[in-house]
């Protein structure tokens, strides 16, 4: 709210952090998720359009999200394709959608997904750092290549090294006490 005071942004964090616990607790079903962040874009959004980039469309999020994830499934377009016809760049309406659409895609290779989020878009900082938290919390690190992870500090600021993983691990600790997983 700080930064993105805008019901598109609030909501996109919120549905992240719905997709997170369900890979979490182990959820693995396109379908369910995507309705899971439709639900929670609608409850936040309502009926407010957004304009799409490349079309100057006038769309409501939850719909052209959707739409969009699940043609890029049924069409198994691939991500340099999805990403010049969405945008990649750092608008919602173009990270999101295009997010979603790797994470889904290669949900079951998390190399690759990042591999294409940093390759093949636009915004790839923003993007591949979206798509890797999806893909740690589906796969846990071992799923990556050591020498990705291997000299990450996990530092906030400086001088205060591995507080990045203390707090995974406080995340976890809290999620299994609540039985979220």
């Amino acid at each position: 709210m700080m930064t993105h005071n805008d019901e598109l942004a609030i909501a996109s964090s919120l549905a992240f952090i719905h997709l997170l616990a369900d890979f979490m607790s182990g959820e693995d079903n396109p379908e369910r998720e995507l309705e899971g962040i439709t639900r929670i874009l609608e409850a936040i959004i309502g009926d407010k359009k957004y304009r799409v980039t490349h079309t100057r469309q006038e769309v409501r999020p939850p719909e052209y999200i959707q739409s969009f994830v699940e043609s890029v499934l049924r069409d198994e377009l691939s991500v340099p394709v999805m990403s010049e016809e969405v945008g990649s760049s750092g608008y919602l309406l173009e990270t999101l959608p295009t997010t979603l659409s790797i994470i889904m895609k290669y949900k079951d290779k998390p190399v690759d997904a990042i591999l294409q989020a940093v390759n093949n878009t636009y915004d790839n900082d923003t993007i591949a750092a979206i798509v890797g938290t999806a893909m740690g919390a589906l796969h846990g690190k071992t799923a990556f290549k050591h020498t990705w992870i291997r000299n990450l500090s996990g530092r906030i600021r400086e001088n205060d090294d591995g507080t990045v993983f203390k707090l995974i691990e406080l995340t976890k600790d809290y999620l299994l006490n609540t039985h979220q997983i």
